[in-house]
């Protein structure tokens, strides 16, 4: 009597495109609910949910080195920080930041709900433009050195800056991605391939990867491109369709 074999091993992503971001391991209800006020209900939803800008962390800048006018990326430690109350009412935040070789000011204007995450000893990275002599930033954007961070700064790469709400973190934003990504490769591509080779773009899996974790510029160029013609191919569909 033949032994029935048993069946393989399932291939292929945990979840698939459409499925509910609650169910992504480590999310769960409750953090799914400040996913859902970024509108992100699927993991779709989040893979389409572009970083609004990056941090390079290929070429750091001492602060030593800073010189007013310059679009730099900073590392160092927040060694005093405090809230403040201006005299129109308004409460801003300030933080000093130290690399070791000098001191950097950060001014934010109406955030003053950063104390609870710049506190001092925390290390962070900090990009913007250098504004006067006394070597200050005004609103840069910053992100907190952690694990994963520390690890795609060694890699001397752009690190994705995503917007964020309350109850979520840059970090846990990152690795939610990453999990995502893992489907990418199974979203319906609206462009087709023969589209897609006529003019030159890489597929759509290809450019998500690349829209949230590129390696390069060029990559970072060739996501953007493919993204934004599918942008245009949908709405020139949906004229045609009219």
């Amino acid at each position: 009597m033949t032994t029935p074999m048993a069946p393989a091993a399932r291939k292929g992503p945990l979840l698939a495109p459409d499925a509910r971001i609650q169910f992504v391991p480590g999310v769960g209800p409750q953090r799914a609910l400040a996913f859902e006020r970024l509108g992100i209900y699927t993991l779709e939803d989040l893979l389409r949910h572009y970083p609004r800008t990056y941090l390079d962390a290929r070429t750091f800048v001492s602060i030593r080195d800073l010189r007013p006018g310059q679009l730099v990326t900073v590392v160092g430690t927040v060694q005093r920080s405090s809230a403040l109350r201006t005299r129109g009412g308004r409460a801003d935040f300030s933080a000093t930041l130290g690399d070791g070789t000098g001191v950097l000011g950060c001014y934010f204007f109406g955030q003053p709900f950063l104390s609870r995450t710049l506190k001092p000893g925390v290390r962070v990275v900090v990009s913007g433009v250098v504004e006067g002599l006394d070597r200050q930033m005004q609103n840069p954007m910053f992100d907190v050195v952690e694990d994963d961070l520390e690890q795609l700064m060694h890699a001397g790469r752009l690190v994705p800056v995503h917007a964020l709400t309350r109850g979520l973190t840059a970090r846990g934003l990152r690795t939610v991605v990453r999990t995502a990504l893992e489907c990418a490769g199974a979203m319906e591509d609206a462009v087709p391939v023969e589209v897609c080779r006529a003019r030159d773009l890489i597929p759509l899996d290809a450019a998500l990867r690349a829209i949230h974790f590129p390696d390069s510029d060029a990559a970072l160029g060739a996501a953007r491109r493919r993204l934004a013609f599918e942008e245009l191919f949908l709405l020139q569909t949906v004229l045609e369709l009219r």
